[in-house]
């Protein structure tokens, strides 16, 4: 392929959290990055630097920088959200200048619901080969973790403070953990099966909740042991929630979704202009900037876009800010598409996103 030349202009990318999808003359992504900053992290593909001594990630990087020809950015609303979104670009298009991540270092962390008799929690990684499962079903999966450390340290909370079972097999006796009070005993029927199984759908429970729930009851637990003068286990508690905050966040670009959907966020009348995000069984995968054609109303042309787009085909639901007969005229010809207009909600912040990234192709393309 012949030389590229890509004028890199600093002012068309913004300060705020996103991936980026650099993409060769043919239009093929080459590679896909994440940024706290995007417009820093930017930058640096494009400054350059005056090293006596080049690095091979320094040559590297020049190789990908002199067949760019255009770069793409998808906006979030976090660092996480940056670094799931990321994950996924990568599965998606498999960019050739993204192979120092390797297979086995691909995928977040997660914590998941073992399918037994009597079910623990293990830690887990998502298209990865977990070892630590050794054959068993999940039932749930909790996360993502942005570490292994915040996820393990939840992992170990949840696990002694419920009283769950973290052995396999199954041994006979109690073990250490049970005399520490950080297991119910199963193993030896302390506790009937039925009992345990209301401990895991508790710790279940706990797990599930909004993070600033989750670490509001560990710190209440913290403060608990503290006036029982258990000030070790306290110490034990207040470590994993310094480290809980500073990595839970919430996050809609990967969710537990088993259908595929569509968000459509419709511009100004003015500018007669949808953009779509694409969402693959909860994973968010794609952001295109569509003009609205056809002659009529405003009204008319969304009516249009989404009837051409939706009307005998597309994912199980379509999540939109269409005028209401826009709207209501997909929900009459779609049958299998479900329609929504929220005002509250995950399906509002996803909409939300959906504005998000709008005003920025809008603005810049």
């Amino acid at each position: 392929m012949p030389p590229v030349s890509f004028k890199f202009e600093l002012r068309h990318y913004p300060i705020t959290p996103g991936c980026y999808l650099m993409r060769d003359a043919a239009g093929k992504v080459i590679y896909v990055g994440k940024a706290k900053n995007l417009r820093r992290r930017l930058s640096s593909y494009f400054r350059p630097e005056r090293r006596k001594r080049r690095t091979r990630r320094d040559r590297r990087m020049e190789k990908l920088v002199a067949v760019v020809a255009a770069i793409d950015v998808i906006l979030v609303n976090t660092e996480l959200e940056s670094l799931v979104l990321e994950n996924n670009l990568i599965k998606q298009y498999h960019p050739r200048f993204n192979r120092m991540l390797m297979p086995e270092d691909t995928g977040y962390h997660y914590i998941v619901l073992t399918d037994e008799r009597l079910p623990r929690l293990l830690p887990y990684r998502k298209l990865r080969l977990n070892k630590v499962l050794a054959g068993k079903e999940v039932e749930q999966r909790f996360g993502p973790y942005l570490t292994r450390e915040c996820r393990d340290g939840l992992l170990e909370y949840v696990a002694d403070h419920f009283g769950l079972r973290t052995c396999f097999p199954m041994p006979s006796h109690v073990c250490l953990r049970y005399h520490l009070r950080a297991c119910c005993g199963v193993c030896e029927e302390r506790v009937t099966p039925e009992a345990y199984a209301a401990i895991v759908q508790a710790a279940a429970t706990f797990l599930a909740r909004p993070n600033a729930d989750l670490v509001g009851d560990m710190r209440a637990e913290m403060l608990a042991c503290a006036e029982r003068l258990e000030f070790e286990r306290a110490q034990r508690i207040k470590e994993r929630v310094l480290a809980l905050e500073a990595t839970l966040q919430p996050q809609i670009v990967e969710r537990d979704v088993d259908y595929d959907q569509d968000v459509v966020y419709f511009g100004p009348a003015k500018a007669r202009r949808a953009l779509v995000v694409t969402i693959q069984r909860g994973m968010m995968l794609d952001v295109a900037l569509h003009s609205l054609d056809g002659a009529g109303t405003y009204p008319q042309a969304c009516r249009e876009f989404l009837l051409t787009r939706y009307a005998s085909f597309g994912p199980e639901e379509v999540i939109c800010n269409a005028p209401e007969k826009a709207a209501d005229a997909l929900r009459a010809a779609a049958r299998s598409v479900r329609v929504i207009c929220p005002t509250e909600g995950v399906e509002y912040e996803l909409l939300e996103l959906g504005r998000l990234n709008y005003e920025y192709r809008a603005k810049h393309l």
